[in-house]
């Protein structure tokens, strides 16, 4: 939108990608339902533990070793 010599944004309001399909018309309601089933099974608690695991066995793997003689 402008105004005056300046152009206005304006911002859809925050969402997040599994909302924004759940909105869209395009997808199937089949794929909707779907997604609700797995987005209902989502622990974020054991989703951040999973992830905490895997950081450390990368740094892990990553760290050279010391061949002491």
């Amino acid at each position: 939108m402008r105004v005056g010599a300046k152009y206005k944004r304006e911002y859809d309001t925050p969402k997040t990608p599994y909302q924004r399909v759940l909105e869209c018309d395009e997808v199937p309601e089949e794929k909707k339902e779907e997604l609700r089933k797995i987005y209902a099974k989502l622990d974020p608690v054991k989703l951040k533990w999973d992830i905490d695991k895997k950081v450390s066995q990368i740094i892990k793997t990553a760290q050279p070793k010391n061949n002491v003689s």
